[in-house]
């Protein structure tokens, strides 16, 4: 099969770690020839020598609505030079309709939640600017991809109502952690020597307005408080962010390292204690089978979707409720056995989610099924004509 990999509009977060994820699997799949659209941030965290010859890789440049026009021929000529069997576009949408069957990956929560309470307490600009994009980009969703592919069930169902397609044409394919949790490479630590009794919590993450990190100061006021000041908190945002959002007074207490590449992860990981995701509201989070991997327990926000992927592997908190989210953070870190059992649940609970493998694998074979059914289509139009 001749594959088109359009990873050109991943630009961070869990969308970045997919997309990475599949390259370095697909260099294990020989039977299939691979041209990778590759965006900008995608290309940053690969080493392009490093691919077997049954790739080829195009630069992409950035992509936005006020663009479409100019890249729908831009990409209509590349799909010509190159004859594909099949495109995939790991998330999307995209701005052409391949000629070739096209699966798109769908990671749009606030399209789909949007009886969160998040999504109520945005303001009225915010609001109007997401209903915008919405409209234009569930369009190219249901226009220009013929299966869409989700990462819960319960996405899959809230997509279909929301597109007003059969359930049938949306596949569910599990994220994951990437190959580099189960073969963890050390790197120089990037955080200070830890004090005497020092807790860490981390948040892996860019900054998005979703992901409430605005609550770290708030939560660091309370555990002062309560006379609780061995916990640190650890950020991955630009620092440009990271000033504006955590007031100077509380510097000391949240570490803030910028961007990690992927593969680096993991040991960030292994110099912290917990796992602190307050999301308002997501899909899906790698955090979770990240953290679970990584032997770290997981304190999080009491939303459906988090509850869908950790069942009892976390402790859950109203991420609107500071008291609530202190209280959880002190119950954590002094009960020794509860952290253990967190711990414990939670290797369990990633063995029911797939490895990084498995999960390509299953992208391929739906791409494969795809092109299967466009071909007898052919066929069977074929015999009709006299």
């Amino acid at each position: 099969m001749v594959l088109i990999l359009n990873l050109s509009n991943n630009l961070g977060g869990g969308g970045l770690q997919v997309a990475l994820s599949v390259l370095e699997e697909c260099k294990k799949i020989s039977e299939h020839t691979y041209h990778v659209f590759l965006g900008e941030n995608v290309q940053k965290q690969i080493k392009l020598d490093s691919f077997p010859c049954f790739f080829t890789f195009y630069q992409i440049p950035y992509m936005t609505i006020y663009k479409m026009r100019q890249m729908y021929t831009y990409f209509k000529t590349l799909e010509k030079q190159i004859n594909p069997d099949c495109v995939f576009t790991v998330f999307g949408p995209t701005y052409w309709k391949p000629r070739v069957p096209h699966l798109m990956g769908f990671a749009y929560g606030h399209y789909i939640y949007r009886d969160y309470a998040f999504i109520k307490r945005v303001s009225i600009i915010y609001k109007i600017r997401s209903y915008l994009r919405e409209w234009i980009h569930l369009y190219l969703f249901k226009y220009q991809a013929d299966r869409i592919v989700v990462e819960t069930e319960d996405a899959k169902e809230r997509l279909s109502k929301k597109l007003k397609i059969d359930s049938g044409s949306i596949n569910v394919v599990s994220n994951t952690c990437s190959v580099h949790y189960s073969h963890i490479i050390p790197y120089p630590n990037k955080l200070p020597n830890r004090k005497e009794y020092e807790i860490r919590l981390i948040s892996i993450s860019k900054y998005y307005l979703n992901k409430n990190l605005e609550s770290i100061p708030k939560v660091l006021y309370e555990l002062a408080k309560r006379g609780i000041n061995q916990v640190n908190f650890v950020l991955t945002i630009k620092h440009d962010i990271y000033n504006k959002i955590i007031p100077e007074k509380w510097r000391h207490r949240v570490y803030n390292v910028g961007h990690v590449p992927v593969i680096e992860c993991p040991s960030l990981y292994n110099e912290c204690d917990i796992v602190y995701l307050p999301t308002l509201l997501e899909i899906f989070s790698a955090s979770y089978p990240e953290a679970m991997a990584m032997g770290k327990p997981i304190l999080t926000s009491d939303l459906s979707f988090a509850r869908n992927i950790c069942k009892d592997a976390a402790l859950y908190f109203d991420p609107f409720n500071i008291s609530d989210i202190t209280d959880n953070i002190e119950r954590i870190i002094f009960d020794k056995d509860l952290y253990q059992a967190c711990v414990d649940r939670g290797r369990e609970r990633l063995k029911m989610f797939p490895t990084s493998e498995q999960r390509v694998e299953r992208y391929l074979e739906i791409c494969k099924n795809m092109v299967s059914i466009k071909s007898l289509e052919y066929i069977q139009f074929s015999e009709t004509i006299p």
